[in-house]
């Protein structure tokens, strides 16, 4: 229905206010054909584009958006598995389970691991710091860096010689 673009993909009918069944993330082969969805946009896939791509995080169901692995894990790792109740956490072993959503091709749902965290940063979402860095911001995105323990002593000696 050339006349729904208006009205954004996935609607058909002559006045267009049938919604497609996809999610509200593609068009449908028309008003009969409702679960037909052409093509998935916004990073989905599925017969109603109801899970994310690989490398995508998010719950796609009912116009439910799916962000890149990068966003959600601050721009410190690609991949991101689904969450499990597993700890402590072990990404090997989540990478080698084959229930691991990673293997299947999809993206977690909205609760996900970060596999690799780089810039020295660990935790779920590679929002914390490993031990012995530090963050001088509280941006998640920005790298932890090494605590240098010698300015600190440094600094300690010259205070305590200026007091004695």
């Amino acid at each position: 229905c050339v006349g729904c673009v208006w009205f954004g993909f996935g609607y058909v009918g002559s006045n267009c206010t049938i919604q497609c069944e996809c999610n509200g993330h593609s068009d449908c082969a028309g008003p009969d054909r409702l679960t037909e969805c052409l093509s998935c946009k916004n990073n989905t896939q599925g017969s109603q584009c109801q899970r994310c791509k690989l490398f995508y995080v998010g719950n796609p169901i009912d116009h439910g958006q799916c962000i890149p692995c990068s966003d959600y894990c601050n721009g410190h790792a690609q991949v991101c598995v689904e969450k499990y109740d597993t700890e402590p956490f072990d990404a090997l072993s989540i990478l080698n389970d084959p229930n691991t959503n990673l293997m299947q091709n999809d993206g977690p749902l909205s609760d996900a691991y970060c596999i690799n965290c780089i810039d020295n940063t660990t935790g779920p979402t590679c929002s914390g710091c490993l031990s012995g860095h530090f963050r001088g911001s509280s941006d998640n995105r920005d790298p932890c860096r090494q605590v240098s323990y010698f300015k600190y002593e440094f600094i300690l000696l010259i205070k305590f010689n200026m007091y004695h």
